[in-house]
């Protein structure tokens, strides 16, 4: 334990002598403090890893039943809430391919196309998209 307490204080003694003592501070003062940019940075983080976590769980869940039509929907509205529109086309293309008779699934394609910048997009546009997310899935978690 002694020589624990030994290791402490040398230590504390090296950081002082090379860090200066905070006590005698010198210099212009701290200007004020607001959100600086690492806070934000790392909220920002925050918020992208808790996207990833929820895009990698409804992923994986879609693995399981790739015939979910919620989950698709689910996916499509993750990336509409973070403004990538054109990503939610693959989910709701192919979601509509499984059921294209759901009326809500059209609005919300509708509403991805519009914000997209996309005008028209052909049957065949919409089965390519429906057959890349589909392999995305597919691919989900094996590192690509």
């Amino acid at each position: 334990m002694n020589t624990w307490k030994g290791s402490a204080t040398a230590l504390a003694m090296h950081v002082v002598l090379l860090m200066g003592c905070p006590s005698q501070v010198t210099g212009p003062d701290a200007p004020p403090t607001t959100p600086s940019h690492a806070v934000v940075m790392s909220l920002e983080i925050e918020e992208m890893l808790d996207l990833d976590a929820q895009l990698d769980s409804l992923m994986t869940a879609l693995q399981q039943q790739p015939e979910n039509v919620n989950l698709m929907e689910q996916v499509a509205q993750l990336y509409v809430r973070q403004g990538w529109h054109d990503g939610a086309i693959g989910p709701l293309a192919r979601a509509l391919q499984l059921e294209p008779t759901r009326r809500r699934l059209w609005v919300r394609l509708d509403g991805a196309l519009a914000q997209s910048g996309i005008p028209n997009i052909t049957d065949g546009e919409l089965e390519e998209r429906a057959a890349r997310f589909v392999e995305a899935i597919e691919m989900w978690g094996m590192g690509c």
